[in-house]
């Protein structure tokens, strides 16, 4: 039985919620931290507004543990646009988990 990857950081991305993406500089760098029960490799595909993003900087931290980071331009986003990172392992079909950020620009 394959199981999904765990979210590690952000803190209570398993419930589902949205996390506020409050932009006070003209960049945010946003991150995912995650582990595969099974210690698979993780890919981690960012969305921003809607298209697909491939420049984040993804790592394996330690044998089971994977890292992704994404900066994000306030140029890229408007205000109540989301930004949503999916991570996967071998079986995307069954085991894909979001983390997902609504953009509130002031």
């Amino acid at each position: 039985m394959n199981l999904r990857p765990e979210i590690i950081r952000p803190e209570g991305a398993a419930q589902g919620d949205l996390f506020p993406l409050v932009f006070r500089s003209e960049s945010v760098v946003l991150s995912v931290v995650a582990q595969d029960p099974e210690r698979q490799p993780l890919s981690f595909i960012w969305f921003v507004a809607g298209g697909v993003v491939a420049d984040a900087n993804t790592y394996s931290q330690a044998e089971d543990v994977w890292v992704s980071a994404l900066t994000v331009n306030i140029d890229q986003v408007n205000n109540g646009d989301e930004v949503r990172c999916t991570i996967l392992d071998d079986n995307p079909r069954q085991n894909a988990v979001d983390v997902a950020w609504l953009v509130e620009i002031p």
